[in-house]
């Protein structure tokens, strides 16, 4: 969770033009490594809160079933949901409610990084999505000749395309 917040904190805070010697590298966008290195560490350790998880706090019982025709049963699909129940309550996923919690967190928490990034694809458009250039009384011109359209009695398939006059 703190790396995520360090990715927006950097993307906020570092100038884009700023660069940095990084050993190994050479000369490098500050705001670019900043970001890549917070953003791996945050994947980086969702990852490996998931495998500590099934490794030390999941039980280590493996259970093998036979393969058997797609449709069910009632009594399988019965004894399906008590088995899900069962993996449930052994997973500890209920008793230990930090850890839960911390994963969730860190995983509402990572999106906002892309959300971050998708804000500042450019300026906002304001109002100017919801008019155009067509208005009553303005004529049609050919693209290619800016010369006026005049109505036809049937349009064809190869007409010029229409732009409004500035």
């Amino acid at each position: 969770m703190l790396a995520t917040i360090a990715f927006i904190a950097a993307y906020v805070a570092l100038p884009v033009d700023k660069y940095i010697y990084v050993f190994p590298i050479g000369h490098i966008s500050a705001l670019n490594f900043a970001l890549g290195l917070t953003l791996g560490i945050a994947l980086f350790t969702i990852g490996a809160g998931a495998v500590h998880w099934a490794r030390t706090l999941m039980s280590d019982v493996e259970i093998a079933d036979e393969r058997h025709p797609i449709e069910a049963s009632p009594e399988v699909k019965s004894k399906v949901l008590e088995d899900f129940a069962a993996g449930a309550k052994e997973s500890g996923f209920g008793r230990r409610k930090l850890a839960r919690n911390t994963l969730f967190g860190a995983l509402a928490l990572v999106p906002l990084s892309g959300i971050v990034l998708l804000r500042d694809l450019g300026p906002m458009p304001g109002t100017k999505l919801r008019h155009t250039k067509w208005a009553k009384g303005k004529k049609l011109l050919n693209y290619n000749t800016m010369q006026p359209l005049r109505p036809r009695t049937s349009p064809s398939a190869r007409s010029p395309s229409p732009c409004p006059r500035a």
